[in-house]
């Protein structure tokens, strides 16, 4: 009985190997496709935000302040648009990097993120207070807020939208 016993312990072993490694080709082939997909979407956002850019400047004089604000409008959403391959890109190689905690500003990370996210002119976004400064994980904290505050800016469908960052210590 303890032989059937080792050589069923050594099967199970074995078909868990198999399939660890069947999981880290996959997750492998899936990384390296987010990559390659993001590679080949950021390409042309790259050049609608570039012509959109050169339009506005070339041609302003030519464009009323609706058309002014319909450019405005095409090169912020493909901003978001590469900042949301870039989140994909990033989420696809969540747990594959370690990442080293460190002490971490939250006051300026986020202003950096609400910098990069350039919200549109109707929505505003502001921290009140002081936020904390936390160990953790920079990358990760930073996609946790990214993710909150573009999802925010998202499903907003106020008229003016008002987006507040703030935080409470409950100990």
């Amino acid at each position: 009985k303890m032989t059937v016993h080792l050589e069923k312990t050594t099967a199970s072993r074995d078909q868990l190997n198999a399939m660890a490694l069947r999981l880290q080709r996959s997750n492998r082939d899936l990384e390296d496709f987010a990559y390659v997909v993001s590679h080949d979407l950021k390409a042309p956002l790259r050049g609608i935000t570039s012509v959109s850019t050169w339009l506005k400047e070339d041609y302003a004089e030519k464009f009323d302040e609706e058309g002014k604000h319909q450019l405005d409008l095409l090169r912020n959403r493909a901003l978001r648009m590469d900042a949301l391959i870039s989140g994909i890109l990033q989420y696809s190689r969540v747990g594959s990097v370690e990442e080293t905690e460190a002490r971490e500003d939250l006051n300026l990370l986020v202003n950096e993120i609400i910098e990069n996210l350039s919200a549109p002119p109707h929505i505003h976004i502001g921290i009140e207070g002081v936020l904390p400064v936390l160990q953790c994980p920079r990358v990760k904290m930073h996609q946790v807020f990214q993710n909150l505050i573009s999802n925010a800016m998202k499903f907003s469908d106020k008229e003016k939208g008002e987006i507040k960052i703030r935080c409470q210590d409950q100990g």
